[in-house]
């Protein structure tokens, strides 16, 4: 097995002050996930040993293509980078995505998540990022989940580890707000449940 090391494009992860190059298989028309296990990245070269590679890398590009779901990306992963569970950096923003996998949830080191642009319509979706502790960046502007009414509250509330939300810093107000409005619904619920 063969390790790779980044040839161009670089980012600074902020936490540890390591300077890496995400493994971007953006813009290639990719379906399903399980195709780039025979593709290489477009920034990596090809100098693997029978075409079996690790690419040491903890950041994926995967936006603009056609991925509908996600669900084999663990399995994927494993086969494509050093170790998967180091992932902080996980870009699927421009997809046909509906749902929100739980396949995310082994990503534990994830801190920054690009989803914006897909096609998801629910806001219950969001629940499912309650596992990763670690995320401190969503994007999810240019869903159909954008217009609901008090959609940035919802998702604020359900994630309150968010620094960062839709490209904008989540503000002390914006922390105060999202947790008034969670109680509130509490309450409602309980006081239905009760008159039942």
């Amino acid at each position: 097995m063969t390790y790779k090391q980044p040839v161009t494009r670089v980012a600074i992860d902020c936490t540890s002050g390591r300077v890496e190059t995400p493994l971007d298989y953006s813009f290639c028309n990719i379906g399903a996930v399980e195709k780039i296990k025979y593709k290489h990245p477009r920034n990596y070269t090809n100098n693997g040993v029978d075409g079996k590679i690790l690419y040491n890398s903890t950041m994926l590009k995967l936006n603009n293509n056609k991925l509908t779901h996600i669900s084999s990306l663990r399995t994927v992963l494993q086969t494509v980078v050093v170790d998967a569970t180091k992932l902080w950096w996980l870009d699927l923003s421009f997809n046909r995505l509906k749902v929100i996998d739980s396949s995310l949830i082994f990503l534990p080191a994830l801190r920054v998540l690009h989803l914006q642009g897909n096609r998801i319509t629910q806001i219950s979706e969001v629940k499912k990022l309650c596992k990763l502790s670690q995320l401190k960046k969503l994007s999810l502007c240019g869903n159909p989940i954008e217009v609901l009414t008090l959609y940035k509250f919802n998702v604020i509330s359900n994630l309150p580890e968010l620094t960062n939300f839709d490209f904008s810093p989540v503000t002390q107000k914006e922390r105060i707000m999202a947790g008034f409005w969670s109680e509130s619904r509490k309450r409602n619920k309980a006081e239905i449940a009760r008159r039942k």
